[in-house]
């Protein structure tokens, strides 16, 4: 019996840089996402939704768009005179720029809140505004735009990174 060996499909990819006079090659596999340092299988969804921040009404249209295509949205609101929120960025931007992250999530400025909400409102004529007592604010939010719960407790780059890889299969 023969055995039937598993084809790897590589691409050399020739930089211009030279290192030491020699042209460099580098092979990459072709048709498979890459593997995190553990070996683990990177998830698509962080390719296929990048982290979002909603500054202008174009912003509000990308925003509804991705909102509507996942299970749930992660939405960070923020306002841009708060201490808290200076602090918490880092964390958010590492947590949302997680190979593994499993859903969309995005950043909405306190101004854009009200033009926000009546987007969401063309989308889903029963959802309730988002309302914002304290900054900065974690919600976790359906494809309709609906408030599904605000996340409370400690707001890190391991919870938030731990909230983003496992909302969506938990959501499905």
């Amino acid at each position: 019996q023969s055995r039937m060996k598993s084809r790897r499909v590589y691409r050399v990819r020739r930089s211009r840089v030279s290192h030491g006079g020699k042209p460099r090659h580098t092979k990459r596999r072709v048709g498979r996402m890459p593997k995190t340092a553990r070996g683990h299988q990177q998830s698509s969804a962080a390719k296929m939704f990048p982290p979002l921040d909603v500054h202008s009404k174009e912003d509000i249209a990308k925003a509804i768009k991705q909102i509507m295509k996942g299970p749930v949205t992660i939405l960070l609101v923020y306002a841009d005179w708060c201490g808290h929120c200076h602090d918490l960025m880092p964390h958010w931007d590492a947590a949302a720029n997680s190979p593994n992250r499993t859903v969309p999530s995005m950043k909405l400025n306190e101004k854009n809140t009200e033009s926000f909400n009546k987007a969401l409102s063309h989308l889903n004529q029963n959802q309730s505004s988002i309302h914002v007592s304290a900054y900065p604010t974690v919600l976790v939010l359906d494809n309709k735009g609906n408030k599904i719960t605000d996340v409370q407790g400690k707001k890190d780059t391991e919870s938030l990174t731990q909230l983003m890889n496992r909302s969506g299969p938990l959501a499905e």
